[in-house]
Formats: C-alpha cells, sequence, structure tokens
C-alpha cells in the first residue's frame, strides 16, 4: 500500500470482512417457481411465458349485456 486512500480502503474492507457471519448450516437451492422448489424444464419453459399470452375465454362474450348479439347470426344467408 503506497497511498493514504489504498490504506482506507484496506481498513474499510477489513471492518467489513469482519462483519461477516458463518454458519455451520447447509446451503440450499429452491426454484421459487414451483410449490415443491424442484427445478424442471417443463416449470422453466412455463415460466419464460408467463403473463405474455392469455387463453381466450369465450363464455365470457355471450354473458355480455348487448342487445341485438342474436341478430346477427339470423340475418345471415343460409348456404344451399
Amino acid at each position: 500500500m503506497s497511498t493514504i486512500e489504498q490504506m482506507a480502503d484496506f481498513v474499510n474492507l477489513w471492518d467489513l470482512v469482519h462483519e461477516v457471519e458463518l454458519s455451520d448450516t447447509v446451503d440450499s437451492i429452491t426454484w421459487r417457481w414451483k410449490n415443491d422448489g424442484e427445478y424442471s424444464a417443463k416449470s422453466a419453459y412455463e415460466i419464460q411465458f408467463a403473463g405474455s399470452y392469455r387463453q381466450f375465454n369465450g363464455t365470457s362474450t355471450w354473458k355480455a349485456q348487448a342487445e341485438g348479439k342474436h341478430k346477427f347470426f339470423c340475418l345471415a344467408p343460409s348456404a344451399k
């Protein structure tokens, strides 16, 4: 160390290192996208597209309160 700045950096690093507490517990890695925490290629693929598309729900269209929604089909000419 040749400068005061380097000495200050060393002291700060020394203080930070002494604040670290290590434990004897075993590390564990869990996949947060599944309830059981297990990774799978399928779950990775599914989460990649989560929220990017929605499946069409046609029942809400027919439950809509709109007048004359049936007239379109009644006025269509029949193919003979």
